[in-house]
This record gives C-alpha cells, structure tokens and sequence, in this order.
C-alpha cells in the first residue's frame, strides 16, 4: 500500500522516477492524499493530436475527488505561481490553519524539456539553456510551494513525451538535432536528485525508496 507524503513543517522536494505508461503519475499524486492545505496540479502536456488528448482526459479523471486544482503551464513553469496568486484573488483567502500550505506537483519533467526545446520555428533550443530555465523555474516554485511532488523519466522517450506538432517536426526533418534532448534530461535527472529530499523510483506497483 502506497503511503501518503508525510509533510512536516520544513520545505521538501521529492522526485518520482517512473518509466513511460508506469503509472508514476497516479503514484505521485497518491503521494498527496490527505494533505492539509492547497493541492496543485501543475501540467505539462499540450493536446494537440487525438492521442495526448485522450491522455489529458484519462489523466483528469484519474485526479478526481483527490483535491488538486489543475493548472496548465508546457513552458516557463515559473508562471504557475502567477496563475495561482490570480485564482486565489478571486477566490479570497482561507484563515484556517492550514491556509498557507501549498503542494505542487509536477507532471512532468520529460514534456516540459520537450516543449521547452522544440520550438514552431525548427531552432532546437541547446540542452545547457532548456536546463537552466526549468531549473530556475523548480527553484522559484521551491520558494513558493510548502512541498513539491517532480515526476520525471531516467529514459525519457522523446517521441512518446513530445506533442503532435514536435513529433511531425522530428519526422519531418523541421528538427535536424534531437541529441540536445537526451542531453537535457541526463543533466535534468541528475540534478533533481541532487535538490530533492526523497527520491522514489516506481514501476508498475514496484516501489524503490531513497531518503537523502
């Protein structure tokens, strides 16, 4: 039985290595159940073909009745935060004691690499920059979230994390260098083990746990 994130009063990271179609996803957000105070879901994914389509619906059934409030954001990662702040200013606030807690979770990594990458014009943008941006992005959301949830991919699958028009791109030849990707993901990984406070590696109900 998966049990639930225990969160104390310090700030925590942590990180769910899964590879594609392992249900790392439905783990990670299990991670979070019982939380006391906001739960966001930050995703990634652009539905630009049938296929990613289906998988934004299934992965939204999946989450409900867990809490989470999903917030679209494929690039720039940081921007979240400002879709927050504008949500909760509607919203009003909440003066209960658990107002200021707020979890994020991430899904994921190997999409926001892609998207980050691969832009409309052909230009691939180099691992070094797609690195630096998303991890200033998870420093800021760092600061901002009580506890954050990262789900990423040690073999990320380019074709399978990309959306429709990146993947005609590549099959098209629009983008003549997709090693950058790779590169990005092996500098990525490593560095998230480095932040992170707990590590989880998941595999279709097959569970490896590491506290740093």
């Amino acid at each position: 039985q998966v049990k639930s994130l225990i969160l104390t009063e310090f700030r925590m990271i942590s990180v769910v290595f899964g590879s594609k179609k392992s249900k790392k996803t439905a783990f990670s957000e299990d991670l979070l159940n019982g939380y006391l105070g906001s739960k966001y879901f930050i995703a990634s994914m652009r539905p630009l073909g049938d296929s990613d389509k289906e998988k934004v619906e299934r992965f939204r059934k999946q989450r409900e009745g867990k809490g989470f409030v999903t917030i679209e954001q494929d690039v720039a990662i940081v921007k979240a935060i400002d879709k927050i702040k504008w949500m909760e200013s509607l919203l009003g606030t909440n003066d209960s004691e658990n107002a200021g807690k707020k979890a994020a979770l991430i899904a994921n990594i190997p999409a926001i690499c892609a998207n980050e990458m691969f832009l409309k014009s052909g230009e691939v943008v180099s691992s070094k920059d797609v690195e630096q941006t998303i991890l200033m992005g998870l420093a800021f959301l760092k600061e901002y979230f009580t506890d954050i949830v990262v789900i990423s991919d040690e073999e990320a699958d380019l074709m399978y994390y990309a959306d429709a028009d990146t993947k005609s791109g590549i099959e098209n030849g629009l983008y003549k260098d997709t090693t950058e990707y790779e590169k990005a993901m092996n500098e990525l990984n490593a560095s998230l083990k480095n932040l992170s406070d707990e590590i989880y590696i998941y595999d279709k109900d097959r569970l490896r746990f590491e506290r740093l």
